[in-house]
């Protein structure tokens, strides 16, 4: 007895898990009416997932247990720091974790109450912000398999060894093929639509970097261009032949990295263009790209120097040809 309005006792085991009363006797004697007390089963965790997370926080927990439908109200506690949850269902609770100052594995906790004792109890590691700064090369082919090399920072070992590291374009997310460094790791390119795509990279596949860096996927749709050379004066309409290329669009050619001309679809798989002016006779890739960024593969266009007359041998003749 604490004083005379409190009384502290100590639950007996239970074999099972099973609704009872509690009631207070003093000398043999009943003095309070009965309340109910559940005994239920120890809670057991199954899985924390993410396990690794930003120290910039933000990052939504998932704990898979048994056992946890009894326990309400359930808070979170990333070392000393405690966080509201939301139970899902019986056996899945939710938390969003806070943000922290260190980075590293901090022990991680389910307490029934605020101040409660941990009912479920493992770890969670807070990681300093993965970025990306190079891609290496900035393009393939649409088929994919290029290997591609990510520079950046703070690559995790530890999420490689989770398999939680990947690598997205636009929304196609993939797997790690190396991890060279905390600055190198290196992926192979998915199969995908050409054109240019946003390449991020993640450590717990659900926050993800801000990069903006772009991978372009190319695709030989370029078969020929009608005629090959032509001179430096620009002037020459060039029917392209292609493969398969989308109709839709606003479709330029370009001549080297600079100069282009606007194309018009001719039917059958071919567009036309004239070819822009030249500085100098050379021989340049020539391409086609629509407003959508829809890079395609490149084929060889050849500057010429205009021909000119400068003499003439034999500077005469006979007035009547020989018929011989």
């Amino acid at each position: 007895m604490l004083s005379h309005s409190l009384v502290v006792c100590r639950s007996p085991p239970m074999a099972s898990p099973r609704d009872s009363t509690v009631q207070l006797q003093v000398d043999g004697a009943l003095i309070s009416t009965a309340m109910k007390f559940i005994f239920h089963a120890d809670p057991r965790l199954l899985a924390v997932s993410p396990r690794l997370g930003p120290r910039t926080g933000g990052t939504i927990i998932q704990v898979t247990g048994l056992f946890l439908s009894e326990l309400d109200p359930l808070f979170c506690r990333f070392g000393q720091t405690h966080v509201p949850s939301r139970r899902k269902s019986s056996t899945e609770v939710m938390c969003v974790a806070p943000s922290s100052t260190t980075s590293g594995s901090q022990p991680f906790a389910i307490l029934r109450g605020l101040f409660g004792a941990p009912l479920i109890a493992g770890s969670f590691e807070y990681l300093h912000a993965t970025q990306i700064i190079s891609l290496t090369p900035g393009s393939g082919p649409s088929v994919g398999g290029t290997r591609l090399t990510v520079t950046g920072e703070h690559f995790s070992r530890r999420a490689v060894d989770l398999m939680v590291l990947h690598v997205r374009f636009n929304a196609t997310t993939v797997l790690l093929a190396e991890y060279r460094s905390t600055h190198t790791v290196i992926c192979s390119t998915p199969s995908h639509t050409p054109g240019a795509v946003v390449v991020e990279a993640t450590s717990n596949l659900q926050q993800f970097t801000a990069s903006g860096l772009i991978y372009v996927f190319t695709s030989k749709l370029l078969t020929s261009v009608i005629p090959a050379s032509g001179p430096v004066l620009g002037g020459t309409l060039l029917s392209i032949v292609t493969s398969a290329i989308p109709v839709r669009g606003r479709w330029t050619c370009r001549f080297g990295q600079h100069a282009t001309a606007v194309a018009s679809f001719a039917g059958a798989g071919v567009f036309r263009c004239v070819s822009p002016p030249s500085v100098t006779a050379a021989e340049v890739t020539m391409s086609m790209a629509n407003a959508d960024a829809f890079t395609l593969s490149t084929i060889l266009f050849s500057y010429e120097v205009e021909p000119r007359l400068d003499r003439l041998h034999p500077a005469m003749g006979p007035q009547v040809m020989n018929p011989t």
